[in-house]
This record gives structure tokens, C-alpha cells and sequence, in this order.
């Protein structure tokens, strides 16, 4: 090792005004922009992050919001309780919209197999076959030579 190196290393208690031989360069910068003691070099902080799509919509989805179930009231997160006034609507009114959106759920979460499969155990070969046109029919059709068919 060097001298010329210690000498970088080490800050010297010589001040600039004291000696105008003050060696200004590099790890010695002048005494007037030295960081001050007991100022931070960041005052204002870090800036927040800003809020994206994904994370505004799990924030507000994951809300607890009063419901009324069978007669009393219960906090559930917002989503779920989408789910369930939906589910309601398909039901309870009828609406094929809501049904259409509650059955595509299910088969987007792959509940929708596991429910028929147990459903299925106590029917007969007609009811069977009602609820498999059914199921068609809710299904969108393919077409030969389409993405999902098999037309060379």
C-alpha cells in the first residue's frame, strides 16, 4: 500500500480556509458542499409508490361490507358478496345473464366438473341426458377449422 492512499482515506483537520493548499479531488471535495452535520442528504423522503389497477381493485375488493343472510346481519369482503347477489339474482329471479356469469365462474374455477360429478351420481340415463344438452347449450359451439377444431 501507498502513503498516497492513506492519506486519501483518512479526512484531514486542516479546513480549506486554514491551509489554501487544501488538495481538493478525489474522497477530499470542498468544505462548502460537504454534506452539513445533523441535515439529511434526502429531507423530503422517498415518494410513494403509486397505485396500480391491480392493487386498487384488491384493496377494494377485499373491503369487509355488511350483508343480510337468512335474516341477520354479516361482514364479508365485497367480492364475496358480489358473488353472492349474483348467485341470487341467477336464482332466485331468474336472470340468464347472472346464470350464464355464475356458470362461467364456476368452470373458470373448476368447480364446475367436481359439482357435476357428485350431482350427477343419483340421476337417472334421462335426466342425464337433459342436463348434458343443457350443458351444451351453454357452451359455445365449435367450429371445423377453428382455433379449437381439429380441420386440416
Amino acid at each position: 500500500m501507498s502513503n498516497e492512499h492513506d492519506e486519501r482515506a483518512e479526512p484531514s483537520a486542516v479546513t480549506e480556509e486554514a491551509d489554501p493548499g487544501y488538495p481538493i479531488g478525489y474522497g477530499r471535495p470542498p468544505v462548502h458542499t460537504r454534506f452539513q452535520a445533523g441535515r439529511s442528504g434526502n429531507p423530503r423522503g422517498r415518494p410513494r409508490t403509486r397505485k396500480n389497477l391491480a392493487s386498487m381493485a384488491k384493496e377494494v375488493l377485499q373491503q369487509p361490507v355488511a350483508v343480510m343472510v337468512n335474516g341477520r346481519r354479516r361482514t364479508v369482503p365485497a367480492l364475496q358478496a358480489a358473488l353472492q347477489k349474483l348467485l341470487s339474482r341467477g336464482l332466485r329471479d331468474g336472470d340468464p345473464r347472472a346464470l350464464a356469469a355464475i356458470i362461467a365462474l364456476a368452470d373458470r374455477a373448476g368447480l364446475a366438473d367436481a359439482v357435476s360429478q357428485d350431482s350427477n351420481a343419483g340421476l337417472s340415463a334421462g335426466e342425464r341426458e337433459v342436463l348434458e344438452m343443457l350443458r351444451a347449450s351453454f357452451d359455445p359451439p365449435t367450429v371445423p377449422g377453428g382455433p379449437s377444431g381439429d380441420g386440416r
